[in-house]
């Protein structure tokens, strides 16, 4: 309980700068966090069609998203987009147009998570990133393993605001379901109200006062 306390005050204190980069973070970090996903989308190379879903996790259930299609070349970069408005998830892929899915919860996010999954020999590159008016750095993976997952954090968005840029993937033709290299957005709450950030702050507190006691 104590490390995670720790742990969960570090990261919230990261998590309320505004940075206008993508950060990597742990897997673990990611987990703790993707509960407060609002609203997402998946871009994937599909090779029959559907490479682009929005909705809401778990968005490999069918009633949770909307589809379009954008079928993917390896190498060649498609124009992406992403939004939640607060009550909707917004996407767009390629000449897909902007899928719209309705059912998003009501809410307010503050930050972005994107998880990159790659098999041996596949890499995905993000260029020309926006977020409203506000560059975005440059995003290049390579995953030399099969089953690989590379997680991401960034702070500063706001319902309502835009990503866009470009994805190029590249991967070898003929790639099968399970080899699909994908890359998943989603706007989430992480910064806790000031009122909950200062009870992890006192429960911190606590911890080391009575870890101290125990001690003397």
């Amino acid at each position: 309980m104590f490390r995670a306390l720790l742990s969960a005050v570090a990261f919230f204190s990261l998590s309320s700068m505004a940075f206008a980069n993508w950060q990597s973070i742990t897997q673990t970090q990611f987990l703790e966090l993707d509960n407060g996903i609002l609203g997402a989308a998946r871009y994937r190379q599909g090779g029959t069609g559907n490479e682009l879903y929005v909705g809401v996790p778990d968005l490999g259930v069918g009633s949770n998203r909307v589809e379009g299609n954008s079928n993917w070349t390896s190498g060649v970069a498609k124009t992406f987009t992403f939004n939640y408005t607060g009550t909707a998830s917004q996407g767009s892929l390629g000449a897909s147009g902007v899928k719209t899915f309705a059912g998003a919860p009501d809410g307010f996010t503050d930050s972005l998570l994107m998880v990159i999954r790659l098999n041996a020999n596949q890499s995905v590159n993000l260029t020309g990133m926006t977020l409203g008016a506000t560059a975005i750095n440059d995003l290049s993976v390579n995953s030399t393993q099969n089953n690989s997952a590379f997680y991401y954090l960034l702070s500063g968005y706001s319902n309502n605001s835009i990503l866009s840029g470009n994805m190029t993937l590249n991967f070898a033709s003929g790639n099968v379901a399970n080899e699909r290299p994908a890359i998943e957005i989603g706007a989430a709450a992480v910064v806790p109200e000031p009122s909950t950030y200062a009870i992890l702050v006192s429960s911190v507190g606590a911890v080391l006062y009575l870890r101290r006691r125990k001690r003397s």
